[in-house]
């Protein structure tokens, strides 16, 4: 399955905070036990490092940011992960857009979820 588009905009010095439902064709949601998600942004889809990443799991990658957190998988946090940026990153954010894509880590089986571009919103009061 192709992953789907979704573009951010992320507004710098804020917190950002955004759920996720992972769910099948039916709008069935999947439970992400022993699963990870991990997020990277580039400034330009060639370039070789990272302007932003952030993962659930920490232990994958230390260049990722632990900003992932996935609750407990029942009722209606199945198949749920949550994004938040704090504030204290996003006011370190000097880039207006980059790229992105994201993915789901089980085992060895990477899939990607989403891609798209991801806009800053600058910050007019510091």
């Amino acid at each position: 399955m192709a992953a789907g588009k979704y573009n951010f905009l992320v507004e710098q010095g804020a917190d950002h905070v955004l759920t996720f439902t992972y769910s099948d064709n039916s709008n069935v949601a999947i439970p992400l036990k022993d699963m990870s998600i991990r997020m990277a942004v580039k400034d330009h889809i060639s370039d070789s490092s990272y302007v932003y990443a952030a993962t659930s799991d920490a232990t994958i990658d230390t260049t990722f940011s632990e900003h992932f957190a996935i609750p407990a998988q029942e009722g209606e946090t199945k198949g749920q992960f949550i994004l938040t940026i704090p504030s204290v990153t996003t006011s370190g954010f000097t880039f207006n857009q980059g790229v992105y894509d994201l993915e789901l880590v089980e085992n060895t089986s990477v899939t990607r979820l989403l891609e798209g571009k991801f806009k800053v919103k600058p910050n007019v009061t510091t």
